[in-house]
């Protein structure tokens, strides 16, 4: 039984904790304890409970030094009361919401803590849009896979129409989605340099590799000198750089992931199959949804 040295005081504060938060049995051990009173919690009761769980410890060593030292009973109603202060104050510092339901609005209510309410989604039209006359638009990424250990990189080249002009993808040995993003942006710049295409809007889902963009020096050490490579080739080009959601990058996503088993570099003249309907999306300017 839990903390079955402790006087029993110690136990009526653990029941009194698992009681406010709608839980009922035993627990072997105060690490059975803890991960039971966080499992399936909104953030805001699981901030609450590590509150209580805290607050419940440090009660039980406070008493139980009160009364080895000082010859104090303890008084349990008095500990109550101060692990719901506790409690309550620590809802004040917190930033989780609840779950929408019931029995959470139950257990705050008891603690006399404010509710916050999870905030609604909002949804963002996400649209590929095609560069100004003249001009190349590039979209890169990068995929890795944790379970595998692989990564891979792709992008696709298209016109003012939405044409499309050409798409690569590879598998790399290093296995980082940074590095895999970085080296999509390197081996795209370096093809639209071979091939004259000196007006290129390159376009990313990875805000980081804009920053790299700005701050050449956080790209990691190893890509260093061939991302300086690039930013030269770019300064020789009419450039311009974005972001976009991955809903609406999901050519250069499907390729980054077919990249992940190319065992060399494959480009395609024409749209491959996985990702002619993908394609075709972007050239009717139909549109994609991100949830945020």
């Amino acid at each position: 039984m839990l903390m079955a040295s402790c006087a029993i005081n110690s136990l009526q504060l653990v029941g009194h904790m698992t009681t406010m938060f709608g839980m009922g049995g035993l627990y072997g051990s105060l690490v059975d304890l803890l991960h039971h009173g966080l499992a399936g919690r909104s953030p805001q009761l699981r901030e609450l409970w590590l509150a209580a769980f805290v607050a419940v410890l440090w009660c039980i060593w406070h008493f139980r030094n009160k009364a080895k030292f000082d010859g104090i009973n303890p008084q349990v109603a008095k500990a109550y009361r101060l692990i719901s202060g506790q409690i309550s104050s620590s809802n004040k510092l917190g930033s989780g919401s609840m779950f929408n339901n019931v029995q959470e609005l139950i257990v705050l209510k008891k603690f006399g803590a404010a509710c916050r309410f999870r905030r609604a989604p909002s949804i963002v039209e996400v649209n590929w849009i095609p560069p100004l006359i003249g001009w190349v638009k590039i979209n890169t990424d990068g995929s890795w896979k944790s379970t595998s250990g692989q990564a891979g990189y792709g992008a696709v080249f298209r016109d003012y129409k939405g044409a499309f002009l050409g798409a690569f993808c590879s598998s790399l040995n290093i296995p980082s989605s940074v590095a895999a993003e970085v080296i999509a942006v390197i081996k795209a710049i370096e093809l639209a340099w071979i091939r004259d295409w000196k007006h290129v809007w390159l376009e990313v889902d990875s805000t980081l590799v804009l920053h790299f963009l700005k701050s050449p020096n956080l790209v990691p050490w190893q890509l260093r000198v061939n991302w300086g490579n690039c930013l030269f080739r770019i300064s020789q080009m009419q450039f311009r750089c974005s972001h976009i959601f991955r809903e609406g990058n999901k050519v250069a996503d499907a390729l980054a992931n077919f990249g992940l088993t190319s065992d060399t570099m494959v480009w395609w003249d024409s749209p491959p199959a996985f990702v002619v309907s993908l394609c075709n999306r972007d050239f009717l300017g139909l549109p994609n949804f991100h949830f945020r």
